[in-house]
């Protein structure tokens, strides 16, 4: 269960940003969970609610949203959907070129994208 460390480390920087802001109390916490991470959003929303009990961050609104995965060419820079359950196998039958010559770009990856 990823998900419970995942989620502590987010938790705390959910901290850190209170404290730096001053605040008393938090209401919405607003995430974005890239696709290629493999994270339950259930899993997520239930370490949250134990690992925020008791502190300002208990009883805040968690807010989960699932970004797309993309693939972007080297060679010709072209974009494109990724489909994470497809075992990366996608990536292998690239249409343009058929090889790996892609990148997924980092926000397809990312965890926590806090603004």
């Amino acid at each position: 269960m990823h998900e419970f460390t995942i989620t502590s480390a987010i938790v705390e920087a959910l901290f850190d940003l209170a404290d730096k802001q001053g605040s008393k109390r938090v209401l919405e916490v607003y995430l974005s969970i890239g696709k290629l991470r493999s994270l339950s959003s259930e899993q997520v929303r239930f370490s949250y609610g134990i690992l925020t009990k008791g502190t300002i961050l208990q009883g805040s609104k968690l807010i989960i949203e699932e970004t797309d995965a993309q693939i972007r060419c080297i060679k010709c820079g072209y974009m494109g959907q990724l489909d994470p359950r497809d075992d990366l196998g996608y990536i292998s039958r690239y249409p343009r070129y058929y090889a790996l010559n892609v990148r997924i770009p980092y926000r397809s990856r990312e965890v926590m994208n806090a603004s």
